[in-house]
């Protein structure tokens, strides 16, 4: 059976369920990858509206013609669909190409061989931080995953790099502001199980963070490194911008919603997202795949960023009263 459209899917609902069937999903349905069941910081209805149905056709294993999708799925091409491990149809995935060379034997006998498994795993964040808890502070943060397969130096070791040269930075830091950097765990991962945890260990106290500063794909050898702004007030976002004007080869670049900075955001807490001014070549050729390695970081740069923020904790710790 095949569905290229959600009018399509629909009306394979509406029959009696598909059990012994391989279901191949293309076109429109496979635009993009589908947000995870559980996905509790970007749901939109129409996947979840998709993945019920697939769930209510029951097919016996669902293939997946997918496109390129670097916003979802960085440039790893062809992409799983669905990657989610609270959905329980087998699904595996093939290019465009592939799918519309398959489409052309359906209602034939198809033999199809995964193997895959649900392995229970632990893993967890890590928070340091000076000043009293309670305290307003500053949240540095960056992912510390990478996807399977990759080596994940743009995404996301180099962020990382960039918080363990700003904690050496501040190391001696004695100021009344609260600095806490945050090391996230799961963000390239189904269930962002390391997000969710601090959401909840915050609940009622986001409004005792200032700022949220996230690093994800930076010290990239291409272009300058770029930040953007989200819902800073006017003195706030004065006091970001002449920081990094001070450091040549920093930029404000244009905004992405793709990382750590939108958890905070959606909590009302003022954010910067520190990446490359090449982010999209970076979505689009290189993150989620093998060709994600360390001679693609500038550790200068990395240097830089790291100075600019030691800069701006202590300008904005000297506005405090």
């Amino acid at each position: 059976m095949i569905a290229s459209g959600l009018d399509e899917l629909e009306a394979l609902a509406l029959q009696p369920p598909l059990t012994s069937s391989v279901l191949l999903v293309r076109g429109e349905l496979a635009k993009e990858q589908l947000m995870p069941k559980m996905f509790p910081f970007y749901n939109p209805e129409e996947h979840q509206h998709i993945l019920r149905l697939l769930e209510t056709i029951q097919p016996q294993a669902i293939i997946a013609a997918s496109r390129r999708s670097p916003e979802t799925a960085g440039a790893l091409y062809p992409s799983p669909l669905i990657e989610d491990g609270d959905f329980n149809i087998p699904s595996v995935y093939l290019t465009e190409e592939q799918g519309l060379r398959l489409a052309d034997q359906v209602g034939k006998m198809v033999l199809l061989s995964s193997q895959a498994w649900r392995i229970p795993s632990s893993g967890c964040i890590v928070l340091a931080s000076k000043g009293q808890p309670r305290q307003p502070r500053i949240v540095v943060c960056a992912h510390l995953d990478a996807k399977i397969g990759t080596p994940g130096a743009l995404d996301n070791a180099s962020g990382v790099t960039g918080l363990l040269l700003l904690a050496e930075l501040l190391q001696d830091y004695t100021g009344r502001l609260g600095v806490e950097i945050f090391v996230v765990n799961g963000e390239d991962n189904y269930a962002a199980a390391g997000e969710k945890l601090y959401v909840d260990l915050n609940q009622g106290k986001f409004d005792r963070i200032l700022l949220n500063i996230n690093l994800d794909a930076a010290g990239y050898i291409h272009g300058d490194t770029a930040y953007s702004l989200y819902d800073c007030p006017p003195q706030l976002t004065a006091t970001i911008q002449q920081a990094f004007a001070a450091q040549p080869g920093i930029v404000e670049g244009q905004p992405w919603y793709q990382s750590d900075h939108m958890v905070f955001v959606q909590n009302y807490v003022p954010a910067i997202a520190i990446t490359s001014q090449m982010i999209q070549e970076i979505l689009a050729g290189i993150a989620h795949t093998r060709q994600d390695t360390p001679d693609l970081v500038d550790p200068d740069r990395l240097v830089k960023i790291a100075q600019s923020l030691c800069r701006l904790v202590k300008d904005l710790d000297a506005q405090q009263t």
